[in-house]
């Protein structure tokens, strides 16, 4: 067929008919439900929220451990410094001890007691020698300067808060 002439001062229509829809191919397969895509979805955001959580949980397990470690480390370092300050008062007592010794050493009668008990006579004494008898000098090692100090045990949950807390 010929094409018609338009004149130029005329608008063409077009057919407003609405085409007919095509039916959906996924609704249309018999015996199965459509599942529509927000599922999948659903559990991406499921999936997001528990690693969101975990991470979250990581976080804060991480936060309770450098805010715990201080304290532990600080009860640690209590410990220690009971024992450095119980070892210096030791000290600090024998080096008193040993003072009050040397000071007793220089006097005449100090020196004099020492000398006998090396075995030192004086010029026109007779020395005798017992058989079966401990010197002198043994017996003030065997004798001990102190009583021993006697700690009391300490009870299962003493030791447990001793462990857990270094207190």
């Amino acid at each position: 067929m010929p094409a018609k002439a338009v004149p130029e001062n005329t608008t063409i229509k077009h057919d407003t008919r609405e085409e007919p829809q095509r039916p959906n191919v996924r609704r249309a397969k018999a015996g199965r439900k459509s599942r529509p895509r927000r599922i999948a979805g659903i559990w991406a955001r499921v999936a997001l929220l528990l690693v969101f959580i975990g991470t979250l949980g990581i976080m804060a397990v991480r936060l309770v451990i450098k805010v715990v470690h201080p304290y532990r480390e600080a009860g640690a370092q209590t410990t220690q410094l009971q024992g450095t300050r119980a070892e210096v008062a030791l000290l600090d007592r024998q080096n008193t001890d040993l003072r009050r010794e040397i000071a007793y050493l220089k006097t005449p009668g100090g020196m004099v007691g020492e000398a006998r008990k090396n075995g030192y006579v004086r010029p026109g004494e007779i020395p005798f020698v017992v058989e079966g008898m401990m010197p002198a000098s043994s017996i003030s090692v065997m004798q001990s300067p102190r009583p021993a100090v006697i700690v009391p045990p300490r009870s299962r949950t003493a030791r447990l808060w001793h462990r857990l807390t270094g207190h």
